[in-house]
Order: structure tokens, then C-alpha cells, then sequence
């Protein structure tokens, strides 16, 4: 995965995009909504997008029309939002204190959560470490 967020770190987020997927980048991470769907208006419809914020759960009908992966956050966030099928990684807080499960058992109720609802796609984990 390359992250593109903020515009590719002010490089040009759909210049920097082409030359990383011809590179042989297999997925993209964008920080927002609005940043997916600006790549996905000029990208096959199959390339994967994963968005590292929040996305409100009112917002997850525009993710599973545009194939648009999101992060779980929150145990709370991830049972809201499992009455419609979508793609989703889960986030872990290792220590950066912005968003992800932030203990074992937020993690073991995440995990319990999505084994029982098979609307949710649950495609891997990730963390965000401290530098």
C-alpha cells in the first residue's frame, strides 16, 4: 500500500498514484471520504482504496457503490455501522492516541462483533507507530 493522503504529501495525489500503481503499488491509502472518491473517479473501479479516517456510518453506501475500503476505529463505530455489507480494516492504537482499538479487549469485542455479522468484510489489520 502507498499512501497518497493529503494530496501525496503535496506531490499531486492522482500524478503520484499512476506512477506507484505502474510501480506495482497494490493498494492506496487516502486519509478521507472525499480523497477516495477523487481517486476512484480516475481509476478501475477494482483498485484497492482504503481510507485511514473515520467514515461515518450514514457515508457507507457511497463505500460499497465506489468499492471503497474503510477502517473500523472503534468497537462502537464498527456495531453502528454493520446493517449494510463493506470492506473494512481494523485499527489498532499502538500508542499514537488518535484513533483505533486502544486495548485487548476493544479488540476481542471488535473481533466478536465481526464474526457474527456477515455484512462486514474484514480485510486485515494496521497500526499507525510512533516515530
Amino acid at each position: 500500500m502507498t499512501v497518497i493522503k493529503a494530496n501525496a504529501y503535496g506531490h499531486g495525489m492522482l500524478e503520484i498514484a499512476q506512477v506507484v500503481i505502474s510501480a506495482g503499488a497494490t493498494c492506496l491509502g487516502v486519509a478521507t471520504l472525499d480523497e477516495a472518491l477523487a481517486d476512484r473517479s480516475k481509476l478501475s473501479q477494482n483498485f484497492p482504496i482504503l481510507v485511514l479516517g473515520y467514515v461515518a456510518p450514514q457515508y457507507l453506501s457511497l463505500v460499497s457503490r465506489f468499492n471503497i475500503t474503510v477502517t473500523g476505529i472503534l468497537v462502537e463505530c464498527i456495531q453502528e455501522a454493520a446493517q449494510q455489507p463493506f470492506d473494512f480494516y481494523l485499527k489498532i492504537d499502538t500508542g499514537l492516541n488518535r484513533l483505533g482499538c486502544k486495548t485487548v479487549d476493544e479488540v476481542q469485542a471488535a473481533m466478536k462483533i465481526i464474526s457474527l455479522n456477515p455484512n462486514l468484510n474484514f480485510t486485515g489489520v494496521f497500526t499507525h507507530l510512533l516515530p
